[in-house]
């Protein structure tokens, strides 16, 4: 279902954008918001008849099961958990200390969400980062977009 952005937050840290369709749209509670075609950029929340919120990845409560796609048998692909850091990026966390990750990987949905399609593109690994004495690494992520220009998205229901 195609949407128009039509309510951008004042509050720069706010992950929260207002669309112009709603339930009698065909819209769904927690429906996956793209762009670009098949680059998630959030979900569906607090439907009305005409208008929806859509929570973004950057929100802190949301969090979506994601991995690398591989790049050859030296970085083969790793499952980890997409979350946002400070409200004002990604990064993808839980991902073994020892798995053989590369800069530049690009970051997919894992097929573990029921409503989240396999293969919805998040970004690219941007940076590593190793704790020392932790069991995970973190990698840092970009997205192929920036979360202020967007004007447009498409809302993907069920048929």
């Amino acid at each position: 279902i195609p949407a128009a952005i039509v309510s951008r937050p004042l509050d720069t840290l706010s992950s929260q954008y207002i669309i112009n369709k709603g339930i009698s749209d065909g819209v769904t509670e927690g429906a996956p918001v793209v762009i670009m075609g098949s680059v998630l950029i959030g979900f569906t929340k607090e439907l009305s008849t005409h208008s929806s919120v859509v929570e973004t990845l950057y929100s802190r409560s949301t969090s979506v099961t994601v991995e690398t796609v591989a790049k050859d048998d030296e970085s083969p692909s790793m499952r980890g958990l997409l979350q946002s850091k400070f409200q004002t990026s990604l990064e993808m966390n839980t991902i073994p200390r020892d798995a053989k990750i590369a800069v530049g990987q690009q970051v997919v949905t894992s097929n573990k969400e029921s409503n989240i399609p396999f293969g919805m593109v998040i970004g690219s690994i941007a940076s590593l980062i190793k704790p020392e004495n932790a069991a995970y690494q973190i990698a840092e992520i970009d997205v192929p977009y920036l979360i202020d220009s967007l004007d447009a998205v498409v809302v993907l229901v069920a048929p």
